[in-house]
């Protein structure tokens, strides 16, 4: 439905934002093809990323652990750490993550790890990065092609931590 939306804008001069409009534009919709009524209350924050940045580190720090106890001398002395609790991962990824270490935004990612580390823990070990592969490739012939034309695109990568 949103890509409906997005394609047929309208103008709206309500004063509100596009966004705000585009959410009531969906409500509406819903509502007059589902009779579906928007909820109450504030949206349910998403939390994948901040999840699958708790998996991350977690499977960074029992690797090094793992490996330590095979290799003393595999890493140096500033990892001999113990591997973090998932309070303190959830901790860490409410303030880069979520941007929000309020102890309620904590305690919701420790219980939605604690819950799901199975999934994340999975899916960090099995993610293989093909589709961001392809995705940059692709950009990079685009802006190859368009370099032809005298048009300049920069494609900057984000570095996950």
């Amino acid at each position: 439905m949103l890509a409906i939306i997005d394609a047929y804008p309208d103008w709206d001069d309500t004063g509100l934002t596009r966004e705000e409009r585009r959410e009531q534009r969906l409500a509406e919709a819903k509502k007059a093809l589902f009779n579906e009524r928007p909820a109450d209350g504030p949206k349910p924050s998403d939390d994948r990323r901040a999840l699958l940045y708790m998996a991350q580190q977690r499977y960074k720090d029992l690797a090094i652990r793992d490996v330590r106890k095979l290799n003393p001398t595999a890493f140096p002395k500033w990892a001999l750490r113990k591997p973090r609790s998932i309070r303190k991962l959830a901790e860490e990824a409410a303030k880069l993550v979520v941007s929000n270490s309020a102890d309620a935004a904590v305690e919701r990612l420790r219980k939605a790890f604690a819950r799901q580390e199975d999934f994340w823990m999975e899916m960090v070990r099995t993610h293989d990065d093909v589709v961001e592969s392809l995705e940059h490739n692709l950009l990079q012939e685009v802006a190859i092609r368009l370099a032809k034309l005298d048009i300049r695109l920069s494609i900057n990568v984000r570095k996950n931590a």
